[in-house]
């Protein structure tokens, strides 16, 4: 789980948007002029919202076609006019932000722009991630207790001083390793909650396991060697 402080560029976020539009063409064209302003306050509000799990869509059930020509501009953004632009924000991060191992390939929309589709370009909501971690997230975003249902790599640092990430490691015949998040002095009870979640979800203990339990069956045998040949008394 990576933390990848980003500043909000109201300016360039609003360039990209109208990149995207004015390579539209007929009725999605007109649409997206007519939402402009809207978009503009959406992101405004999404920059200033303490955490965007919270928002409310701008648009109704029965705004689809606006919808649909927003959501037509994210293609435009991985390999269309503002390719490079999407390809910018991959390189934000080499680790996948959700796990913090595996390489990212693919850019998550923290807030699913199928229930966000004014979101659908915005910088802020687009996450570097691997194709595992996008595909276990999928459209959630809130918890069933209405808390963020994941971490924002924007937006919630963890600590780096605090040891919230711990193991508990077995040896017998084979080696174990169990992962688990605790609160520290520092985390709140509700930041937590959604660590915990995005800890559960991703099913990062299994991850975590596999790869400490592999690595260190790989160093078991040499130690084993080494003090089977007198160890540090040679």
């Amino acid at each position: 789980m990576l933390s990848k402080p980003q500043t909000f560029d109201g300016a360039r976020e609003m360039a990209i948007f109208d990149a995207t539009r004015a390579n539209a063409s007929g009725d999605a064209s007109r649409r997206l002029a007519a939402l402009r302003g809207e978009i503009s306050a959406a992101y405004a509000s999404y920059a200033q919202s303490v955490s965007p799990s919270g928002l409310t869509p701008i648009l109704a059930q029965d705004d689809e076609a606006n919808a649909a020509a927003l959501r037509t501009n994210y293609p435009k953004l991985r390999s269309g006019v503002q390719r490079n632009t999407g390809a910018e924000l991959l390189r934000r991060s080499k680790k996948c932000c959700l796990c913090g191992h595996a390489p990212s390939g693919q850019l998550d929309h923290h807030l699913p722009k199928t229930a966000f589709p004014e979101f659908s370009i915005l910088t802020m909501n687009l996450i570097p991630v691997c194709a595992d971690c996008n595909h276990k997230k999928r459209e959630l975003f809130r918890r069933s207790d209405g808390g963020p249902a994941f971490l924002h790599a924007y937006r919630d640092p963890l600590p780096d001083t605090e040891a919230f990430l711990v193991v508990d490691v077995a040896i017998e015949e084979t080696v174990a390793a169990d992962f688990r998040v605790v609160q520290t002095a520092s985390i709140t009870a509700s930041e937590f909650a959604t660590l915990q979640h995005h800890f559960k979800s991703l099913e990062l203990a299994d991850l975590y396991g596999e790869l400490a339990t592999e690595l260190m069956g790989e160093k078991l045998t040499p130690i084993y060697e080494y003090f089977d040949e007198g160890g540090a008394e040679v």
